[in-house]
């Protein structure tokens, strides 16, 4: 259930006013029964002032209702009252929550904005996504130290910054030719220390360029949309 709000919040000093009322005090009484300075009675009265754990506890001694009822009155007032707009707050808190911003910033994977609606599109770009009620789609396989069953927001990050970095490399089109060529040259250089390669050496030299890959940890994936 969501929360409600009370057609009209009325202001603690004006309970205060009623029972002053009911009682045929003046403010300088109560100031008087509560050993404070009449200003403060004045101030709370008009609202200029909170009220505080230690005046409330006097309001609830002097008027017979408790600390609580007068510090609940205050709290009530000043929600009511407080200038929030909690619709961009939520908005900003789901972006969050999608992709670790901060850091996606500061490695520079996408542009800062200090237009909140910039900074959401590029975040929702970079990851292939048209808005915060989508998931991320990509088909990968990655070795984790964790649990294989979630992926987060973190991890969705690293996954689809390979996805920049592959879609900002030019490279001829996949041969499965080459890539049999590529294996046996594997095979050799695997036998013979004096004519070890690397596999981007290799993947580079038989022209294997078209499937998405990187090598993040020295560990190499592949990827496949989804």
């Amino acid at each position: 259930m969501g929360n409600r709000t009370p057609a009209e919040v009325f202001a603690p000093g004006e309970f205060i006013a009623e029972e002053l009322e009911a009682r045929n005090w003046s403010q300088i009484e109560l100031a008087e029964v509560l050993g404070r300075p009449p200003r403060l009675i004045s101030q709370l009265i008009t609202g200029k002032c909170s009220i505080t754990p230690e005046t409330a506890k006097g309001l609830g001694a002097a008027f017979g209702t408790g600390a609580e009822f007068w510090m609940n009155l205050e709290r009530d007032y000043r929600l009511a009252h407080a200038v929030h707009d909690d619709a961009a707050v939520e908005r900003r808190s789901r972006l969050y929550a999608k992709a670790p911003v901060k850091e996606m910033v500061n490695r520079r994977w996408i542009e800062p904005s200090e237009k909140f609606e910039v900074l959401e599109k590029r975040v929702l770009d970079f990851l292939h996504i048209k808005s915060f009620d989508e998931e991320p789609g990509l088909v990968h396989a990655a070795k984790k130290g964790a649990s294989y069953e979630e992926v987060t927001s973190a991890q969705w990050a690293w996954l689809f910054r390979i996805i920049q970095i592959a879609d900002g490399i030019s490279v001829p089109a996949y041969s499965p030719h080459a890539l049999t060529a590529c294996g046996r040259s594997l095979y050799v250089s695997s036998s013979r220390a004096d004519q070890r390669l690397s596999w981007r050496r290799l993947k580079t030299q038989h022209e294997v360029h078209r499937a998405r890959c990187t090598w993040p940890s020295g560990a190499q994936m592949y990827f496949q949309k989804v």
